[in-house]
C-alpha cells in the first residue's frame, strides 16, 4: 500500500525578544493517505530546523513585507 502526501501545512511563529530581536520557530503538519484507502488520512507534525542564514531571510520578509501589509488593514 503505497503512501501518498496528500497536504502540508507549514507554521512560522514570530515571537519577540526582550531585545527587540525576533526569534522564528518553524514547523509542518502533513497529510498523509493510502492510494488504496482514499477515506483514511493521517497527520503528522515534524518540526523544521533552519539555519541562520534561513531566519534571517524569513525575518527580512516579515519587516519588509508582511508588517507593511498587515498595518494597512487594521
Amino acid at each position: 500500500m503505497p503512501k501518498e502526501l496528500r497536504g502540508i501545512q507549514f507554521n512560522i511563529t514570530g515571537i519577540p525578544n526582550l531585545d527587540g530581536s525576533w526569534s522564528v520557530l518553524t514547523s509542518a503538519t502533513l497529510n498523509i493517505g493510502l492510494a488504496e484507502y482514499p477515506e483514511f488520512s493521517r497527520s503528522k507534525g515534524i518540526p523544521i530546523v533552519l539555519t541562520d542564514a534561513q531566519k534571517a531571510t524569513i525575518r527580512k520578509f516579515v519587516e519588509t513585507v508582511v508588517i507593511p501589509q498587515s498595518t494597512q488593514n487594521i
